[in-house]
């Protein structure tokens, strides 16, 4: 029996618990990459410049894998999906635990962001077929980086002392086997309904592509300014404990701001809340810029947080009024991977020396490219109305 209000069959509790788990899991890697490969460059295990190709290839792993696993889902299952995505995840990291060349990382972890990504993917499913998806996405939004945050704390004050380089590998691990326990528990998705084949032809309407392009413009804004945030706090003169705290005040922000999007849901509409993202992430990289101290920075970065997972569950909103089929809906973690990899590499290029003014330049850019391709699907979604 079908709920009114959802796309298929609700979920139990336990069911919601258990995909919303997938999703942590399969991101954990995003809070504690820094923690885990600066530990192995630390161990002599891998060059510096090791570092960021490593993290460069499993987010492209992790787009494709969520790409794949929209479609798979339907065809294998979404728990076998599950079971196989974590158990791949799982042999993964405790084969990480052993490699000791560059060369084997770079397989693992394009593996590992595969399978992150297809694990991913019955998470972004479920959020798709819900009645309110920018309150199902804020919330595990939320969850997911309380949970990160406890784990960036966990591997270097828990588990490194005893475990030394492998303590990130180690949680990854420990986290992909309960997964793989707890997968057979997650929401089934339905089957496919025939008007949704039909509708658009199978395809993917074309305002809902200008959509996923916001999507992956808005990501590529944010995580520009995210992946520098410690070298903007450097540049300002700012003491490495005072940068901690303000990127930890960030990271707690983030969580505030996507629970907030839970709390407001549909009362406010998905390109409002993409023209209040837009005008708040612009006053905070302006803030960024102009800081000159700690409690300006740290108000900043709070700002910027704050906003950016704010506005994040209202994409799932905006991709799911642009395509009621949903297909596009369950395609966003690919493009906000991908968006969230493009936009640092992009901003390095506008590195000079120690002048990360480029950085924040290219953000607000982005941030303003963004909104634009937000009105324009808006606009061609008017336009497909009429001429249906």
């Amino acid at each position: 029996m079908s709920d009114a209000s959802w796309q298929g069959e609700r979920p139990t509790l336990l069911q919601a618990s258990a995909t919303f788990y997938a999703g942590v899991s399969a991101l954990m890697i995003g809070g504690i990459q820094p923690l885990v490969f600066g530990a192995f460059v630390a161990a002599g295990r891998i060059e510096l410049a090791d570092l960021g190709r490593i993290a460069t290839l499993e987010s492209l792993g992790m787009a494709a894998g969520a790409s794949a696993g929209a479609g798979l889902l339907r065809r294998i299952g979404t728990r076998r999906l599950g079971v196989a995505a974590s158990l791949a995840i799982l042999v993964s990291s405790l084969a990480m635990a052993r490699a000791d060349t560059a060369a084997a990382l770079y397989g693992l972890r394009a593996g590992a962001g595969f399978a992150e990504g297809a694990l991913l993917s019955l998470t972004i499913a479920l959020i798709a077929r819900a009645p309110a998806p920018e309150r199902w996405s804020g919330t595990f939004l939320g969850i997911q980086t309380l949970t990160q945050s406890a784990g960036a704390w966990a591997v270097p004050a828990v588990l490194a002392p005893r475990l030394g380089a492998n303590a990130g590998a180690a949680l990854l691990a420990a986290m992909a086997a309960i997964a793989c326990a707890t997968s057979p528990l997650g929401a089934q998705e339905p089957p496919l309904a025939p008007r949704s084949e039909a509708q658009h032809g199978g395809r993917v309407p074309t305002a809902a592509w200008i959509g996923l392009a916001f999507v992956g413009m808005a990501l590529a804004s944010n995580n520009a300014i995210w992946s520098y945030f410690e070298r903007l706090g450097d540049a300002r003169g700012l003491a490495p404990a005072v940068i901690g705290t303000a990127a930890a005040a960030c990271l707690v922000s983030q969580a505030i701001g996507s629970f907030a999007a839970t709390l407001v849901g549909p009362r406010l509409g998905w390109l409002a809340a993409a023209g209040v993202a837009t005008l708040a992430l612009l006053s905070a990289a302006g803030a960024l810029h102009a800081s000159t101290g700690a409690p300006a920075f740290a108000l900043a970065g709070v700002g910027f947080g704050f906003f950016w997972l704010f506005g994040m569950p209202y994409q799932v909103r905006g991709l799911v009024e642009l395509d009621p089929s949903r297909a596009s809906a369950r395609l966003i973690a690919s493009a906000q991977i991908l968006g969230g990899s493009v936009g640092p590499l992009a901003a390095s290029w506008l590195v000079r020396g120690g002048d990360l003014g480029g950085v924040l330049r290219f953000s607000a850019a982005a941030t303003l490219a963004a909104f634009a391709l937000a009105v324009s699907a808006a606009v061609w979604k008017r336009r497909e109305q009429r001429r249906a």
